[in-house]
């Protein structure tokens, strides 16, 4: 009689665990001003390239070249041809506001209790319907530096916007993360 009821209290206890799966279904309510659906993009590709966890130093001890890493996400908003394309990448080196052209236009830095620090760089008018606040807060604490002598690059993805939906289009690898 004890195995039926144990079962019983079993398949309920499990039925209310949440799921947290795939792309689109993550559990975090996006606050910060970008859509939907670039939200959860940037949810997905991040759990899938996290930022390392900084270590901890003595005062004794010099620090590592590491300790000059600015991690931080970057989004480009950019077109090709006839095509919208939205480029997700992981920025160990922070932002280099000096190297970005001119046109490009640079906005964040955008976080939440979910989203990582990401930053978006984008031509002028690619923007519209998929950032709805823009943010020109905190980038200084990100800006490149020069020191820190990186030689590794992260996997970016690829997604193709086909009438303001956002659609994987591939990963241009790199040679860090997934």
């Amino acid at each position: 009689m004890k195995a039926p009821i144990i079962v019983f209290l079993f398949v309920i206890l499990h039925s209310c665990t949440p799921k947290n799966s795939d792309f689109g279904k993550l559990e975090c309510k996006n606050y910060v001003g970008i859509s939907d659906s670039l939200y959860n993009a940037l949810l997905f590709y991040q759990s899938k390239n996290p930022i390392p966890a900084s270590k901890k130093y003595s005062l004794n001890t010099p620090l590592p070249p590491e300790a000059a890493f600015r991690y931080i996400y970057e989004v480009q908003i950019t077109k090709e041809k006839d095509d919208t394309l939205i480029i997700i990448s992981l920025k160990p080196d922070g932002i280099n506001l000096n190297q970005n052209k001119i046109s490009n236009i640079v906005f964040g830095v955008y976080q939440d209790s979910c989203l990582k620090p990401t930053y978006f760089t984008c031509d002028s008018n690619l923007t519209r319907g998929f950032i709805n606040v823009y943010e020109k807060k905190n980038l200084d604490k990100f800006k490149y530096d020069n020191s820190s002598k990186i030689d590794f690059t992260y996997v970016q993805y690829l997604y193709k916007v086909v009438n303001t939906n956002i659609v994987f289009k591939t990963k241009v690898k790199g040679n860090k993360g997934e």
